[in-house]
């Protein structure tokens, strides 16, 4: 998934992740898109944790 519906959910989705301490970006005209760049030297463990708290923070903006 890498775009959302609806205007700006990118940016509540950005807001979501912050508090959870990961650093994404928000593009497209209404920051509806949000970019996920991991470091090239990402350990496995460590992108499977913030994919988790990426798949947390969509639930929990999908929800409010």
């Amino acid at each position: 998934m890498d775009s959302f519906s609806g205007s700006g959910d990118g940016k509540n989705h950005y807001k979501a992740l912050f508090r959870r301490k990961l650093v994404i970006e928000t593009v497209g005209a209404k920051d509806e898109v949000v970019k996920f760049i991991p470091a090239l030297t990402i350990s496995e463990e460590v992108l499977i944790e913030g994919l988790n708290l990426l798949e947390e923070a969509i639930h929990s903006t999908l929800n409010e």
